[in-house]
């Protein structure tokens, strides 16, 4: 069936941009850094738990939570633009000092920034550190409402970046 008529579910395009993948949309959707998922929809459980930011956000939905399991996640597992999301919770279970998003390379990455929120509102970020980033590891643009607590931003070139964005 096609999934773009059926309630709780959203397509996305693949790459390359020929034809289109359906995920099932939750209400809580669990990150890892490690899982025994290996195909279908991750996020279900903990045991099948997304281990990239990117695949979380694309089954959270307007009032979703993605927790963030304890664990230390790496500059390619959280890097990834977030478009057009509304009303979800990015939360680290158990706080900054467990649930940690870093870059430890020794390059710089150019303009490739963490995690790139675009035309999003309401979203609140909660409990996380982000650390040793060459780069910025949150970038803001043309959102509002964005909520930032209990976030620690360590060894940063630059924390936070804001463009056309309203945080709290």
């Amino acid at each position: 069936s096609d999934c773009q008529t059926e309630p709780g579910f959203a397509c996305f395009k693949t790459k390359g941009g020929e034809g289109s993948t359906c995920a099932e949309l939750l209400p809580v959707v669990h990150m890892a850094p490690t899982s025994s998922f290996h195909s279908g929809q991750c996020g279900l459980t903990v045991d099948a738990a997304c281990t990239k930011l990117a695949d979380a956000f694309k089954h959270a939905h307007d009032g979703s939570t993605v927790l963030v399991h304890p664990g230390r996640y790496d500059f390619l597992t959280v890097a990834s633009t977030v478009l057009n999301s509304r009303n979800v919770t990015l939360v680290g279970q158990g706080g900054p000092s467990v649930t940690i998003f870093y870059d430890d390379s020794a390059t710089m990455r150019g303009e490739v920034n963490a995690i790139h929120l675009k035309k999003v509102t309401n979203l609140r970020i909660e409990g996380i550190t982000f650390t040793g980033f060459a780069t910025v590891p949150l970038e803001v643009e043309d959102s509002s409402t964005i909520e930032i607590v209990n976030c620690h931003f360590l060894h940063n070139r630059v924390s936070i970046s804001l463009q056309s964005a309203y945080v709290m």
